[in-house]
């Protein structure tokens, strides 16, 4: 190379602008203003005070065309394209590896492959120029380096395993048209790389080729053909991602655990997503297209914040536990080829109601379970398979309607806990469920659309058991079906049912007077009927509450009253009896049903108004006024 001591410090004419320089001697390891001042002691056209020094060919260890090693000092470095008359075309593996004093490179068009490790480790390598040229970047090349940028020419086709990975200052991407393939773990745990732009040419994203990131956005381009396990995983801040036209497959745990996530699009060449893809997501919805056939195991599990799903027309298979424990997810609607609902695919859900299609041949155990607020279930024509705990502890379902005959295998807890009255709805030619009011797997039969018509005749109160008779007609034979309400606020139970007798045990009474009886399905499949009670009628006790939070509830045995008394949720020690009205017969310190919140005291009948006293953990009283009329 030639030399420049020589030189003479006239000023040249040459016409070339000239940015870079190149010399026999480094000056403070290449930085620009060493070489700034040393360059006019040499006479070079300086315009600019930024200066880029090209290291000696004498820096690098060279051999038949590939840079095997580097022993400069390092700076700003530019790679040379020729060396000792021979073009560079290779940096081979680990050639600048773990590297301090390196702070700025730029490669030459010259170079068609950048080994494995070729700069890893350069952890003061802050930049890097990759010229047009340049082919394939090769494993972990720039791995724990200090880059604060990447941007990739045309020329490169494809980068390598952890080509980029670890580089926390990383902030930004961008890949050039030409490249094919981001190997797995390509940009890997760079928590600050907020932004990647994709080329035109993307075929194949590696698995964790993005994982542990800090994106923002992820806009895949519809040349992206397959995305590895976890490409995109572990991005707390990715807000949004589009799942490009030309995806047919997503791997195990895409964007598993990127709570940030609120939406999606998934385009139209995708046919399964894989397990777990967006689970522990922050998902509020999802459309799944007709084109996806597979919902793999756990893909939307745990999807906390997601509140509909719409399951495509194409899909045929949901996998074991898709949609399981997302507490939001209220409302699902499933497409018309769904044949396998999977085991706990949508259990812990917040369902209120769902429609099985008739294409659907088999649910899985615990598919529907734990979802506390589904009051109805329309089951499809070829279900034939019930798992068990289907719909376990949904236990405000009360109607399940079937659209077909009853299917062939139906589990022994397929309906566990749910509501006591839970009512099967069959169509009029439906077989196997048996006749009306018949039960099957524990769930009363009905005749759809057909209407409860039950007709009250007469209602008596008896006060020694507290018991209301109701006589009349088209009651049901099941005690728990038969709804009895007191328009008065009293409350009881169905104790004994035939089609023209009810018996109701009263269990808390209220304090007006008179009251009617209403009977109806509890499922509210027909019209209420009511009659007011005759003969003796439900005790009356007038009770005047002192102040709030003062509160009381009572029920009737045996002649006398039962009070249960609360006061600011403390304890009451004592109730005595002041003047008048009926003796106390009984005086506890507390309920044991109401953890010890509530005291508890019998007073006898009587029709004299009595005023008494309560203590509550002695230190304060009140008075209330008492009348019981037997």
């Amino acid at each position: 190379m030639r030399t420049f001591f020589g030189r003479s410090t006239t000023t040249s004419h040459r016409r070339a602008l000239r940015r870079r320089e190149t010399f026999n001697a480094q000056f403070n390891g290449g930085s620009s203003a060493a070489a700034f001042d040393s360059a006019a002691r040499l006479g070079c056209d300086i315009l600019e005070q930024r200066i880029v020094l090209t290291a000696s060919e004498s820096d690098f260890v060279f051999s038949q065309g590939t840079i095997t090693g580097y022993h400069g000092l390092g700076g700003a470095v530019e790679i040379p394209s020729i060396i000792q008359g021979i073009p560079v075309v290779a940096i081979a593996k680990g050639a600048f590896q773990n590297n301090q004093t390196i702070t700025r490179v730029v490669i030459p068009g010259t170079v068609a492959q950048i080994g494995a490790e070729a700069f890893g480790g350069d952890n003061h390598l802050a930049s890097v120029t990759i010229r047009r040229g340049v082919r394939y970047i090769d494993d972990h090349a720039f791995s724990g380096t200090a880059l604060e940028s990447v941007a990739l020419p045309e020329s490169v086709k494809a980068i390598g395993t952890g080509a980029f990975a670890d580089i926390p200052t990383l902030k930004s991407a961008r890949l050039g048209d030409g490249l094919v393939t981001i190997g797995a773990l390509a940009f890997n745990r760079d928590s600050n790389l907020t932004r990647v732009t994709f080329g035109r040419s993307v075929a194949t994203i590696g698995d964790g080729a993005f994982q542990a990131a800090g994106l923002l956005t992820v806009s895949i381009p519809k040349s992206t053909k397959t995305i590895g396990w976890s490409a995109f995983a572990d991005n707390p801040n990715l807000k949004s991602a589009i799942i490009g036209n030309g995806v047919e497959s997503i791997g195990s745990y895409t964007f598993q655990n990127d709570r940030a996530l609120t939406s999606v699009v998934i385009g139209r060449s995708l046919t399964a997503i894989g397990e777990e893809s967006f689970s522990y997501t922050g998902l509020k919805a999802v459309v799944i297209p007709d084109n996806v056939k597979t919902i793999q195991t756990r893909a939307f599990f745990s999807c906390q914040e997601m509140e509909r799903a719409t399951i495509g027309n194409g899909v045929e298979e949901i996998g074991v536990l898709a949609f399981a424990d997302s507490g939001k997810l209220q409302r699902v609607t499933l497409g018309q080829k769904v044949g396998n609902i999977g085991d706990g695919a949508f259990q812990n859900a917040d369902l209120g109601g769902v429609v099985i299609p008739d294409s659907v041949t088999r649910l899985g155990w615990s598919s529907f379970a734990g979802n506390s607020h589904l009051a109805s279930a329309t089951l499809g024509k070829s279900v034939a398979s019930i798992g068990n705990f289907v719909f376990q502890d949904d236990t405000e379902l009360k109607k399940i309607r079937f659209r077909g005959d009853a299917p062939a295998e139906v589990a022994d807890k397929a309906f566990l806990n749910v509501h006591p009255a839970a009512t099967l709805l069959r169509t009029p030619k439906a077989t196997g469920f048996g006749a009306d009011e018949d039960l099957w797997n524990g769930l009363l039969v009905w005749t759809d659309r057909r209407q409860y018509r039950p007709e009250v005749q007469k209602a008596t109160f008896d006060q020694a058991s507290s018991t209301v008779t109701i006589e009349g007609k088209n009651f049901l034979k099941s005690a728990v079906h038969n709804e009895v309400k007191f328009s008065n606020g009293a409350h009881g139970t169905v104790e004994e049912a035939t089609p023209t007798r009810l018996k109701v045990h009263v269990v808390t009474f209220a304090h007006t007077d008179p009251v009617k009886v209403q009977v109806q399905h509890v499922g509210g499949l027909g019209p209420v009927a009511a009659v007011s009670v005759t003969g003796r009628t439900l005790p009356t006790t007038d009770v005047t509450i002192p102040s709030f939070p003062y509160s009381y509830s009572y029920s009737k045995s045996n002649g006398g009253v039962v009070l249960y008394f609360s006061y600011n949720g403390q304890l009451i020690n004592s109730f005595t009896k002041v003047s008048g009205g009926p003796n106390i017969e009984y005086s506890g310190d507390g309920d044991p049903n109401q953890s010890g919140t509530q005291g508890l005291v019998r007073i006898g009948s009587g029709t004299n108004i009595g005023t008494y006293v309560f203590n509550c953990n002695g230190s304060s009283s009140t008075q209330l006024t008492i009348k019981v009329t037997a």
